[in-house]
């Protein structure tokens, strides 16, 4: 009885210096600092109720942190007045200045690029991807964008059939 007393007093004693040393930690460095611990050598020394333990622990983490991602996913969901008006613009691009056209399209980027990782976690923000790639002169910009940038993107990875054209389309009429 002694034993199991000092182990159980032993165990509390680790979790609350874990406890303690996790919330030090920022969470931008969380994830590294876990990877680094040799986990197969700590989980060999463990019993098979041990392991259930650590199991239990490991999806209420992980169920605590796919519901704070879900909320600051919802955050996202709203788009910004900048990227808005790029929308609202859609019907009438072909009519406005070269510059606020640029402008528009500049305003956009960061938005779709912040939003673009979390679309399996988030409808919402999927849709807002799809409108924002379905606005020829927004996607054909990123692909030109790409191309000085000279990322890597394959077909499959590109907006649309932007693709199977080299130029976007004109947006004003020729005369015969």
């Amino acid at each position: 009885m002694i034993d199991y007393w000092l182990c159980h007093c032993h165990t509390n004693m680790l979790r609350s210096f874990a406890a303690a040393s996790l919330r030090g930690i920022n969470p931008s460095k969380l994830g590294p600092e876990l990877r680094k611990i040799n986990w197969d050598s700590i989980f060999r020394q463990a019993s098979l109720d041990d392991l259930d333990d650590v199991k239990f622990s490991l999806r209420v983490i992980l169920h605590s942190l796919e519901e704070e991602e879900k909320e600051k996913c919802r955050q996202l969901e709203e788009i910004p007045a900048t990227v808005q008006q790029l929308l609202n613009a859609a019907n009438y691009y072909g009519n406005q200045s070269r510059s606020n056209r640029k402008s528009l399209v500049k305003n956009a980027v960061p938005y779709v690029l912040k939003i673009v990782p979390r679309v399996k976690v988030n409808e919402r923000l999927k849709m807002n991807v799809r409108r924002l790639l379905a606005i020829n002169h927004f996607s054909g910009n990123v692909l030109r964008l790409q191309k000085l940038m000279s990322l890597p993107m394959t077909k499959s990875e590109m907006p649309g059939q932007l693709w199977k054209r080299s130029k976007p389309r004109s947006l004003t009429w020729k005369k015969n």
